[in-house]
Order: C-alpha cells, then sequence, then structure tokens
C-alpha cells in the first residue's frame, strides 16, 4: 500500500481535490478522531519562569525551521523537536 502511495498518491490526491471535492474533505473529516481525550498532568504548572521561557524558545526555533524547510530555505535539517521541550522542562 505504501508502495502504491508513493507511486501515484500526490496525483490521486490531487485529482480527488480538483474533481471530487467533498469526497476529499470527508476523508480528512474520517481521519480526525472523534473524541480527543486531553489528559492534564500538571507538568507547566511545576515550571520554573526560565524553563517555561526557554522552551517558549526551543519551539519558536522548532517553528523557524520548519518554516524554512516548507520554504526551501532551512540552512539545516530539522530535528523533531531538537532540545526534547518536553523532557528538558519537566
Amino acid at each position: 500500500m505504501h508502495a502504491a502511495f508513493r507511486v501515484g498518491g500526490r496525483a490521486a490526491i490531487d485529482k480527488v481535490i480538483k474533481n471530487q471535492p467533498a469526497i476529499f474533505l470527508k476523508l480528512l473529516v474520517l481521519l480526525v478522531p472523534r473524541e480527543l481525550q486531553i489528559e492534564q498532568r500538571g507538568e507547566f504548572k511545576a515550571m520554573t519562569e526560565e524553563q517555561i521561557v526557554d522552551a517558549i524558545a526551543a519551539i519558536e526555533g522548532f517553528l523557524a525551521r520548519r518554516a524554512g524547510l516548507w520554504a526551501g530555505t532551512a540552512p539545516e535539517p530539522m530535528n523533531l523537536i531538537s532540545c526534547c521541550v518536553l523532557r528538558c522542562c519537566a
């Protein structure tokens, strides 16, 4: 299935978007979970102001690198979140 998608997937998606946008929207809706369960663990309440500032800076850097990749201008490969914000601030 993955190999088939790699061969013609993008073209198939573009064709559905153009010719049957309602079907494309329905497929997107089916990909979204009906219920989103959120577990609040209170980790942010335990963070110091410095940890919060560091986490925000790391997220901003991640978003800037991702935006650069989308625009084709990123100077370096992007890691998922290079500093593992959730781990370093826990």
